[in-house]
C-alpha cells in the first residue's frame, strides 16, 4: 500500500503568510479597541474633573489675597515705625520728676509735692530742667523756712526720689535769703 499524502508540501508557507496576517489583524482591532476604550474613558475622567471648578477657586483666592496686602503692608510698616518709636522714647530722659519740682505738682514716688515742701515761704525765682536734673534759684524771707525746703528735699533723696540734692551757693542779705539747689534723678 502506497500512501498518499492530501497535504500539499508547497502551500504550507502560505497558510504559515495567512496565519501571521490573521494575527496581525487580530491584534490590529484588539489594539485599536484597547485605544478607543482608553480615550473614552479619559474623555469622562475628564468631564467629571474639578479642575476648571478648581481653577476659578484658585483665581477667587488670588483675588481676595490681593485686597489683603495693601492691609498688610501697611501694618508690617506701622509695626515698623511703633518699634522706631519705642526706641526713641526708651531711650529719652524722664523729665517727670523735674516738671513736677518746677511746676510745684506731687513728685511722683514721693507723697508731697514741692508746693507743700517749700511751704509758701520760699518762693522759686528760676529753674533750668537738663537731662541729669532741675536747678532751682530760690529766695525766702527766713533762713528757716529754707532749712525746712532743703530737709524736705534730703528727705526726698532718702527715699530714692532723686539722687542727690546739692546747695549750691546760699546768700544772706537784711531780710532775704537767696540760694541755688541741684536735685538730680
Amino acid at each position: 500500500m502506497t500512501e498518499i499524502n492530501l497535504i500539499n508540501k508547497g502551500d504550507t508557507s502560505l497558510l504559515r503568510k495567512r496565519k501571521t496576517v490573521k494575527i496581525f489583524q487580530t491584534s490590529s482591532v484588539a489594539g485599536l479597541l484597547i485605544i478607543a476604550g482608553l480615550s473614552i474613558l479619559v474623555f469622562f475622567l475628564k468631564l467629571s474633573s474639578p479642575l476648571s471648578s478648581l481653577r476659578a477657586q484658585e483665581a477667587d483666592l488670588v483675588t481676595q489675597i490681593s485686597k489683603y496686602s495693601d492691609t498688610i503692608v501697611e501694618l508690617q510698616l506701622m509695626s515698623q515705625k511703633i518699634s522706631a518709636i519705642s526706641a526713641i522714647t526708651n531711650g529719652r530722659t524722664d523729665y517727670s520728676k523735674a516738671v513736677a519740682v518746677v511746676t510745684g505738682a506731687t513728685i511722683p514716688g514721693a507723697s508731697l509735692g514741692l508746693s507743700e515742701i517749700s511751704n509758701k515761704e520760699v518762693s522759686i525765682n528760676s529753674s533750668i530742667i537738663s537731662k541729669t536734673g532741675v536747678d532751682l534759684n530760690a529766695s525766702s524771707k527766713s533762713l528757716l523756712s529754707v532749712n525746712s525746703f532743703l530737709d524736705d528735699l534730703t528727705q526726698l533723696a532718702g527715699k530714692k526720689i532723686f539722687k542727690k540734692v546739692i546747695l549750691n551757693n546760699l546768700n544772706a542779705q537784711p531780710g532775704l535769703y537767696t540760694f541755688s539747689v541741684s536735685i538730680n534723678f
